[in-house]
């Protein structure tokens, strides 16, 4: 397509899956491939109580495990952005080593109820520590929910 000296080109679906979580998109005249690999938090979670101390889904976050749903394959790319934000807002159990840490909402006694920073920068550290992943990364710490 081209109009007044703009040229655009149609993508063509290289996906894998048809998983529109993990999408991937090649431009050929460009040499050039977009894709979108969906996770929930980046890291490992599980789903450990679905109503939640405050009524919310309350997730296991493994702070220094990475979700290889999408760290297997960022390999082949050369420019990771990483976008990811507003599940710093819901009930947290937070895990080192498998073994509970701290929290954010969870209204447990003994257990730390941190500020959501925490759990935040522990996430992006482990993610931008992703060994598969030799290119450049971009993070983008939060999104607006109209993305």
């Amino acid at each position: 397509m081209e109009r007044e000296g703009v040229v655009a080109e149609y993508s063509i679906d290289v996906s894998y899956t048809r998983d529109e979580n993990f999408k991937r998109w090649k431009y050929t005249s460009y040499n050039f491939t977009l894709a979108i690999l969906t996770t929930p938090i980046l890291v490992k979670a599980e789903e450990a109580d679905r109503n939640g101390p405050t009524h919310m889904s309350l997730f296991d976050l493994y702070l220094d495990e990475v979700d290889e749903t999408w760290t297997t394959h960022i390999a082949e790319f050369n420019y990771m952005i990483i976008s990811a934000g507003h599940w710093v807002y819901r009930p947290a159990m937070f895990y080192k080593n498998h073994r509970l840490v701290d929290c954010r909402f969870c209204q447990i006694d003994n257990v730390n109820d941190l500020p959501k920073y925490y759990a935040s920068r522990r996430v992006f550290q482990t993610a931008f520590r992703a060994r598969k992943f030799q290119g450049y990364s971009i993070c983008q710490d939060f999104c607006t929910t109209s993305f």
